[in-house]
């Protein structure tokens, strides 16, 4: 399809339209974000106390916390088991909610099952491609932690700043993934391509966003001071908030990009998954 010109992202369609879809779907996009967190915890604990029950059967390493080259082997390959599989469960939530929205977008709602169908069926190139973002965004900071503490303690300024410039150019990779089932690569580059004509615009709206969810996550804060016997669920409460508010503009943000800049909306994304 040849490019479209349809003028400018619009911040302020953006945060329209996502405050619109989590208003109609919020209790039904939290709970898919909740099973993904569930079935991910879930995984974890299995796979934890699967790791203490071979460590056990093993020979022991001389008692206490001196472990044998096998139990240790055994460890290590447990934790990156544990990292991978939370990674990949946890992104059913988001692609679901993603794939809802674009549904919703165009007019026509997706049951709760079929959205969890689809998170399913897009959760192993949806965790590769979160993988992959998460290093690109996360290793240039770590570095400039380290050269903080080696260095010169104003590089640790530095890193706050590298994150949502470094995160912008792929800030719609995971729904590029999730609706067009694309690999890690080519979602990669499909999200640069699409945010570099929008790349201030789309970097003030992930700013905005940061203020705005530092400014809910301390009133959600001052509600567990309050009321601390509720202080667990009121922090539960806030991370599906603020994670459904963020899947659903990630995919807004998707189509609205794909507008602008190929004239491409909802209806012709939804269409692929008819």
């Amino acid at each position: 399809m040849a490019a479209i010109d349809q003028g400018k992202l619009s911040i302020g369609r953006v945060l329209a339209l996502s405050w619109s879809v989590f208003a109609r779907r919020w209790l039904s996009f939290g709970g898919m974000l909740l099973i993904g967190g569930l079935l991910a915890g879930a995984a974890i604990v299995m796979l934890f106390f699967g790791c203490i029950l071979v460590i056990e059967a093993m020979p022991s390493g001389g008692g206490g916390f001196n472990f044998t080259d096998s139990q240790t082997v055994v460890m290590f390959a447990t934790l990156f088991a544990m990292a991978v599989a939370g990674l990949a469960i946890q992104q059913i939530g988001g692609a679901a909610i993603t794939f809802g929205t674009v549904q919703l977008l165009r007019g026509q709602e997706a049951g709760f099952g079929r959205c969890l169908g689809h998170g399913f069926s897009v959760m192993l190139p949806v965790a590769g491609t979160a993988a992959a973002v998460a290093l690109i965004v996360g290793l240039p900071i770590l570095a400039f932690v380290f050269l903080g503490s080696m260095v010169s303690e104003d590089l640790f300024f530095v890193a706050p700043l590298l994150a949502p410039l470094l995160g912008c150019p792929f800030l719609v990779a995971v729904p590029v993934v999730a609706m067009e089932r694309s690999g890690a690569g080519q979602a990669l580059a499909r999200s640069v391509r699409l945010t570099r004509g929008s790349y201030f615009r789309v970097l003030g709206l992930l700013l905005l966003l940061a203020v705005a969810f530092v400014a809910v996550t301390a009133l959600f804060g001052f509600a567990s001071d309050v009321l601390w016997d509720l202080s667990v669920l009121i922090s539960i409460a806030a991370i599906l908030a603020v994670g459904t508010f963020a899947a659903i503009l990630a995919a807004v943000l998707y189509v609205e990009l794909r507008r602008v800049t190929e004239g491409f909306g909802a209806e012709e994304i939804a269409k692929l998954f008819d």
